[in-house]
């Protein structure tokens, strides 16, 4: 039926998710069909399964990549590094750990949307923040690893 409505021009793109690892060899073949126009996955720093398969074949496909859970349900922001720390990243415009985590996420060009989940405004506009350039580059990247492993 959604797919008829795409046809229809009334769905504009059709897209699968899943939260679980145990179920990507059944997202790729869903991915793998040409029936879909993108996909949303977890992925965060502690959560990285992703890395190896699902985007490197998203990339492939051109499929949109919409990352949910990108500071890991909120875990992740309960173990911050301290503001010098976080110094080395604020020519990335990053000033919270959160920016950090969000930036992490949106510096890999196979990742398109990151979806924070947050009731607060103050939390909502930082957040809208880490999704301006500059992206990390690979020393970054590995910059914010190595805090979240620290911490």
């Amino acid at each position: 039926m959604i797919e008829r409505l795409r046809d229809e021009g009334r769905v504009l793109a059709i897209g699968a998710t899943h939260y679980s690892s145990l179920s990507f060899l059944e997202l790729r073949r869903v991915m793998e069909s040409g029936r879909i126009a993108a996909i949303q996955i977890p992925y965060n720093i502690e959560q990285r399964e992703v890395e190896n398969n699902i985007l490197p074949l998203a990339a492939d496909l051109g499929l949109g990549v919409v990352i949910m859970r990108p500071v890991g349900g909120g875990g992740l922001l309960h173990r911050a590094p301290s503001i010098e720390e976080l110094m080395p990243l604020k020519p990335f415009g990053v000033n919270t750990w959160p920016q950090a985590l969000l930036k992490w996420i949106l510096s890999d060009p196979r990742c398109h949307v990151a979806i924070p989940a947050t009731s607060s405004i103050k939390h909502m506009k930082e957040n809208a923040a880490a999704g301006d350039p500059p992206w990390f580059n690979d020393g970054a990247r590995e910059y914010v690893l190595q805090l979240a492993q620290k911490h």
